[in-house]
């Protein structure tokens, strides 16, 4: 509880154009639903995947009501489980159980977000390097503090495949990523290794915050109006890569 809400804190000081919600499973919510995301909702089968999936609708429409949308609209999944948001929206939605965070903006004000909350916890039991780590990312986890700077990693890569993959609806890999600490910027500086679109070209930067509160980690990337100039925010087993539902 107390480290999340430090995150939300953070977050709510980083860019006052997202709206910003964070429930929790044990909080008691009323779930809010358009009736296209009930029917969504009856096709997932683990009980905690559709308990994440009725707590991410909620908290994104609570989000969208913040930004002036007065009418429920669906937000409705895509192939990679990605929220299709209502036009004039963008956002991004992630769960580390039994927290659910939201950020939504509007278009004319930011063309993609990227969010992701994670538990150092769980990079104590998984050994995930071999498959998020390029060499220079390997070297510097393995200098001190590694499952911190792990942790860090694997979001902020998350973080940047939320915020990129609905700009090009192409999947890429951890690996088609590479990230650098930058400390005075409290985050990473990264580069693509790969060309996605266009626009989402082979060396293509950006910025990833990556704040820490107790045992989370939390990464936040903004993809500004010109995708070309992504703005900078003040944030050993298969991993099967989703958006987020």
């Amino acid at each position: 509880m107390k480290s999340t809400e430090g995150i939300l804190k953070y977050l709510k000081q980083l860019d006052a154009r997202a709206a910003v919600v964070a429930i929790s499973a044990g909080d008691g919510v009323k779930h809010i639903l358009h009736v296209d995301e009930t029917h969504d909702s009856e096709t997932i089968v683990h009980p905690r995947r559709k308990e994440e999936f009725l707590l991410g609708r909620t908290a994104a429409h609570s989000a969208l009501r913040q930004l002036g949308s007065e009418e429920l609209v669906a937000v409705r999944r895509g192939a990679r489980n990605e929220p299709i948001w209502p036009d004039g929206f963008t956002g991004s939605i992630t769960h580390c159980y039994p927290w659910t965070v939201v950020a939504v903006a509007r278009r004319q004000q930011i063309r993609a977000i990227g969010i992701d909350l994670e538990n150092m916890e769980r990079m104590k039991t998984e050994d995930v390097r071999g498959v998020i780590c390029g060499p220079a990312e390997l070297n510097w986890v393995a200098e001190r503090d590694s499952v911190e700077r792990l942790t860090r990693l694997f979001s902020a890569k998350e973080a940047i495949f939320k915020a990129l993959y609905p700009l090009c609806s192409r999947y890429f890999d951890f690996l088609d990523v590479e990230l650098k600490w930058t400390k005075s910027a409290d985050g990473f500086s990264g580069a693509l290794l790969t060309t996605l679109s266009s626009d989402l070209i082979r060396g293509f930067g950006f910025r990833v915050v990556s704040h820490r509160s107790d045992q989370m980690i939390f990464s936040y990337l903004i993809a500004g109006l010109t995708v070309s100039k992504c703005a900078p925010c003040a944030a050993g087993s298969e991993i099967q890569r989703e958006v987020s539902d």
